[in-house]
């Protein structure tokens, strides 16, 4: 930079707008451009220009693409770190923060360089005392307000514990001391500052004839004024605390007690009584509400009223000068008060009026200007009530009728009319700054930039500047004042204006942020936006010091006398030309406007003076820019009214589109802990009621309403009779905007909405899985779409899946198949299990869809288990089956059945006899039946059918595991392709495992990879193959039942025609009931483990061929239609028969026709369930 003929320095970079390490790069391309034609200029013209060609071309190719890539990454990361307006700095995060208020480490007599002494002893006082007040009211403002307001807040109901009130107040007693000596030394600091205007405003001096009368020190009144509003402030912060006042009382009451018995407390009564006269001491000084009061009435070394030596003259001069000022501040007031220039006019207020009290007091009682007076009290119109602090309010006619209660009876104070004024135009005036602080932050936006900066700029950027200070404290008065007035009133707050307070807030915070999104630039450009403002002044000055430095030398030269008034004009002109040529502090301003106040304007131009007034206040605006900032956008006055922050988010809750806003109010909200001790119980409770609100206000709803629209979405694509929603009628929520949100900061703590609601999401789907495990797929959807809709990326639950076909679970079968074989019925061809019928009302039923869904639940592992039980099961009732057949009477019987079948064998063309088995039946009935009418024959079909049955299920389960399987195999492209890879090498698939080798993979994806390949191979071969049970059941029965020792079973063939014969007569009359409909009894319209538990006996035993060789089912069906023929003979000889017996031949063919129909379907599913069982 450089430096031009104002002394601002002017950036010589970018002047295209570019960055200069981007702008490098091009040029750095652009030089490697212009290099490669002068490189093949000299390609040409060597001898060997072949062979410096190609690698030549080759290493400015690379360098080309080098450079290229590098300018692309970085206009990358030049866009990515670009601002942005909305975006929310967290200026509480950061650990590094730019400081821009310039300070400077001398004392005050240092700035005042000059031979005039008077004056500069005059500018010297003035300036010190200035500076003094100013760092008692910064004092005050950090140390006293906040204790004394917060004083026993609480967040919980219900009354403290016994001495806690006490104890508070004992901890509060050395702020309360420490207080007691600052109001001593404001009283102290209010006298030396009377003293010193009573200085300057005396007749006893020629200087107040020549330079000081008409002086108007309006800066010195304003620090003067601001100094009372602390006292002011102090009275009204301990008035308004009613807890502090019951607590004091309290307090003294037990060291009244204590003082009477200090025996019975155990402590010395000197000590005791010591302590009591402290606190009374300190009640006097300050709870007692006459901070003020008594400064007030002070003695003050001003000249008395009626002293002698002219004392009445001396007052009245004081007097009417100190009104001289008064009149123009209340000009001052009256022009910016409720109006759009308006910054911390309020506060000077306050100070004014209590400046104007002072004096009344310094005037004993006697009549001001009743003019003034007048002008004071119509004040009230624009603003008759201001917030101090806290709770505290200041009204303006109640404080001029309680310190001048001379003036008579006060009047309405106007609180009522100007509050409902204020809420009937709350909206308005809300929306009307809005659009204000976004066309200033837009304009912040575009103005200030890095790509221009320019000195014709400054100016508008320090008016830019200046503007957000101005509607900073604009938007803090109305919402600090109608929350104040309603506090202190019983108004309520309407819910309309609910959205505009809590967006005041916002706006002050977004107002913050933008400063401090913009504070590189700032703390670069502010220094030279100051030089320029000074360097405006000094164009003014500098004139006007030349001119009385010319005049003042001219008449030294002609040896005439000086003119006083020029003197110290130029005395104080050329003071503040020194101190303007130097940085912006505090010491320097101050010393400037008050060199400026005692300055003669009689011969400067009115708009001169205008012109540098309104200079000099930028100025100070811009010294204090960073300070003026925080305390117009502290938002710690939301504290007292922290009832209406669950509101607040209850409101921002349903405006989706602006939940960046949301960042804007906790920082708000932030603020208030900054008024309690960090790491405190306060501190700790007010981050517990924010989080309770904030979790009781916004996460959980916004976590029931997403759940609710996942539901509705879901189900109105499941379910086509539920209504959709219409989003042109009824609108759209989009409910991502407050997922998609940066985490939001709670004081010390931080909460993302966006885990909260995925945590509330998977524990409420784990939850109602685990109760329904039939869901587990619409919760599977809903997960999805979560993440597509809301980008939550949800746990999976992993619990076992259910479904509402599910029916019987199969670990409950499978630990009591004893029981199910035995109530339910088999029908092979389907694969379906009935129950028997029984008193309930419905009967269960177990499929191949309901096996594969408990599969689905438990897994595969299931089916081995499910073999091995009934295996165990088998066990049992083939020790029943041999125990049946080595009774002597079946197995005589037996016995007998075959020898002579074999030897009438041809006879009987190799058929058994229908009748022998009849009979054997019937023989087999005769040993004895049981109470329920049971022949051992019915037992031992019972025992067959219950075999069945556990076989049934066996091959159930592998239905349903191939059924499973084949879901999962779905997702495998290719399954040939597995079984190639499986016949090569050593038979095991390695399809990922083998292409992630050498290929600098980890372990642990190496393993993720192997796993995947046995998975896949493990399912190919579950599809594919699957595992044949029976035939392992056959096999492990067979080595044993085979032997010489169970040479008893080898007749087992012999047994099944008369079980067939005693199959069927069951059946036909199970159907039978069936058809009544009775409930309770016993029917079954299949019963196919009869014929699985046969077909699998046999295989067991070997003994296939052997009862193929009775050729049983021919000799049934030649039997059945004999007796057919023999019932038509009788029909065709009976022909004119009675009804009785036509009726009973009906009736008997119809018999035969169904247990002929019954006799076929045992033979089909008999000879079915033999292919089940293949040979090899």
């Amino acid at each position: 930079g450089r430096w031009d003929e104002h002394g601002l320095t002017v950036d010589a970079r970018a002047a295209d707008g570019k960055r200069p390490f981007s702008s490098s790069w091009e040029r750095a391309k652009a030089a490697v451009e212009r290099m490669q034609p002068q490189q093949a200029h000299h390609r040409t013209n060597g001898n060997d220009a072949g062979a410096v060609s190609l690698p030549t071309e080759e290493c400015f190719e690379k360098l080309r693409q080098y450079v290229g890539g590098c300018e692309v990454e970085l206009r990358g990361i030049e866009e990515a770190l670009e601002e942005t307006v909305t975006e929310v700095w967290d200026a509480f995060s950061d650990v590094i923060a730019v400081r821009y208020e310039a300070t400077e480490h001398c004392e005050t007599h240092e700035l005042i360089r000059t031979d005039h002494s008077l004056v500069g002893k005059v500018m010297m006082a003035l300036s010190s005392l200035t500076t003094e007040m100013s760092s008692l009211r910064e004092h005050a403002e950090r140390r006293f307000y906040a204790p004394l307001a917060s004083f026993g807040e609480r967040f919980e109901d219900g009354s403290l514990p016994e001495g806690e009130e006490s104890s508070n107040v004992a901890a509060l007693l050395p702020l309360l001391e420490e207080l007691s000596v600052f109001v001593q030394q404001c009283y102290s600091t209010v006298l030396n500052a009377i003293a010193q205007l009573s200085g300057v405003y005396s007749d006893k001096s020629k200087h107040y004839r020549e330079t000081f009368k008409g002086a108007r020190v309006g800066a010195f009144l304003t620090a003067l004024g601001e100094l009372l509003r602390v006292l002011v402030t102090l009275d009204a912060v301990i008035g308004s605390n009613a807890e502090l006042r019951l607590s004091w009382e309290e307090y003294k009451r037990m060291l009244q007690s204590a003082a009477l018995e200090p025996e019975m407390f155990g402590i010395n009564s000197k000590r005791v009584g010591r302590l009591l006269m402290a606190v009374m001491r300190l009640e006097g000084e300050v709870l007692c509400g006459g901070i003020f009061r008594g400064c007030a009435m002070q003695q003050f070394t001003a000249p008395a009223p009626d002293g002698g030596g002219g004392g009445g003259a001396e007052q009245y001069l004081f007097v009417q000068e100190v009104l001289a000022n008064l009149r123009v501040q209340h000009a001052y007031l009256t022009q910016h008060l409720a109006s759009a220039t308006e910054s911390n006019h309020r506060s000077l207020l306050v100070g004014f009026v209590a400046t104007y009290v002072l004096l009344n007091s310094l005037n004993r009682g006697r009549d001001l200007d009743a003019k003034l007076y007048k002008a004071v009290l119509a004040l009230k119109t624009k603003v008759p009530v201001v917030p101090l602090y806290g709770k505290a309010i200041w009204v303006l006619t109640e404080f001029v009728y309680a310190n001048m209660p001379s003036v008579g009876k006060p009047p309405k104070d106007g609180i009522s009319e100007y509050l409902k004024a204020m809420d009937d135009s709350l909206r308005d005036d809300v929306q009307a700054l809005h659009m204000q602080a976004c066309a200033w932050m837009v304009r912040m936006e575009s103005n200030f930039s890095s790509k221009v900066f320019l000195s014709e700029v400054f100016s508008v950027r320090g008016n830019l500047l200046i503007q957000g200070v101005l509607l900073a404290n604009h938007v803090a008065a109305v919402a600090k004042s109608n929350l104040s007035l309603h506090m202190n009133t019983p108004v309520p707050i309407k819910q309309s204006n609910l959205r505009p307070l809590y967006q005041c807030a916002q706006l002050l915070k977004a107002i913050q942020f933008t400063y401090y999104r913009k504070t590189n630039l700032v703390a670069e450009q502010i220094l030279h936006i100051q030089r320029y403002f000074q360097s405006q002044v000094l164009k003014t000055l500098e004139p006007i010091q030349s001119d009385l430095e010319t005049q003042l030398g001219t008449s030294q030269q002609g040896g005439f006398k000086q003119e006083e008034a020029k003197v110290d004009m130029l005395c104080t002109v050329r003071v503040m030309c020194d101190n303007l040529r130097g940085p912006n502090t505090l010491q320097r301003r101050q010393v400037i406007a008050v060199a400026w106040d005692l300055t003669p304007k009689r011969w400067i131009r009115e708009k001169d003076i205008e012109e540098v007034t309104l200079l000099l206040r930028k100025l100070d605006i811009l010294g204090r820019l960073e300070r003026l900032v925080g305390e117009a956008c502290d938002c710690s006055f939301l504290f007292w009214s922290r009832g209406l922050v669950p509101l607040f988010l209850a409101d921002c809750r349903g405006r989706w589109k602006e939940t960046h806003q949301l960042h804007f109010l906790m920082a708000a909200l932030r603020d208030c802990g900054d008024l309690l001790q960090s790491g405190g119980v306060m501190h700790s409770q007010y981050t517990k009621f924010l989080m309770d609100a904030l979790e009781g206000e916004l996460v959980e709803p916004l976590c029931r309403e997403i759940e609710t629209d996942l539901r509705l979405r879901i189900h109105s694509a499941q379910i086509a009779q539920l209504q959709r929603i219409n989003p042109v009628k009824e609108g759209v929520r989009d409910l991502s905007t407050f997922v998609g949100m940066r985490p939001l900061r709670v004081l010390n703590d931080t909460v993302d909405i966006k885990a909260k609601v995925t945590q509330y999401l998977d524990e409420t789907f784990y939850n109602l899985t685990a109760v329904a495990t039939n869901d587990w797929k619409t919760y599977g959807e809903m997960r999805n779409l979560a993440q597509a809709r809301y980008g939550l990326r949800l746990t999976e639950t992993y619990l076992p899946v259910g479904t509402l076909e599910q029916g019987l679970d199969v670990l409950e079968i499978m630990r009591n198949i004893h029981v199910f074989v035995t109530r339910f019925t088999y029908t092979m061809h389907t694969q379906v299990f009935v129950e028997r019928p029984n008193s309930n009302k419905y009967v269960n039923t177990i499929g191949i869809q309901q096996v594969a869904n408990s599969i689905r639940t438990h897994g595969t592992g299931i089916m081995n288990t499910t073999v091995n039980y009934t295996y165990q099961y088998l066990a049992k009732r083939f020790a029943v089956l041999s125990q049946f057949l080595y009774d002597d009477h079946i197995r005589s019987r037996l016995l007998k059945d075959t020898k002579t079948f074999r030897e009438q064998a041809k006879e009987l063309n190799n058929r058994y006899p229908y009748d022998r088995a009849h009979t054997f039946n019937q023989e087999i009935r005769r040993l004895g039946v049981d109470q329920a009418g049971m022949s051992y024959l019915d037992k031992f079909r019972i025992l067959i059918t219950e075999i069945g049955n556990a076989l049934g299920y066996v091959r159930l389960i592998r239905a349903g595991g191939l059924n499973h399987v084949s879901g999962a195999v779905g997702f495998i492209p290719d399954l040939e392709l597995v079984d190639a890879q499986r016949g090569e090498g050593d038979g095991t698939f390695r399809h990922f495992g083998g292409a992630a080798a050498g290929q600098g993979l980890s372990m642990e994806t190496e393993d993720a990879l192997a796993n995947l390949d046995e998975c896949i191979e493990d399912l190919t071969l579950k599809f594919s193959q699957g595992t044949d049970f029976f035939k392992l059941l056959v096999n492990v029965f067979a080595t044993q039942l085979r032997g010489e020792d169970q040479a008893h079973l080898a007749n087992f063939y012999a047994i099944i025609p008369p079980l067939t014969i005693n199959f069927v007569d069951h059946m036909l009359t199970s159907k039978d009931q069936l058809a009544k409909g009775k409930r309770g009894v016993a029917g079954a319209f299949s019963d196919d483990g009869f014929m699985l538990g046969i077909a699998y006996v046999l295989r067991v035993l070997g003994q296939n061929s052997k009862f193929d060789s009775l050729h049983w089912f021919e000799s049934v069906n030649l039997f059945l239609r004999e007796e057919g023929r023999g019932l038509d003979r009788q029909r065709s000889e009976k022909r004119r028969a009675s009804d009785e017996e036509m009726q009973a031949l009906q009736l008997a063919v119809g018999r035969l026709k169904a247990r002929q129909v019954e006799n076929d379907l045992v033979y089909f599913t008999l000879s079915a369930a033999c292919v089940l069982f293949p040979k090899n």
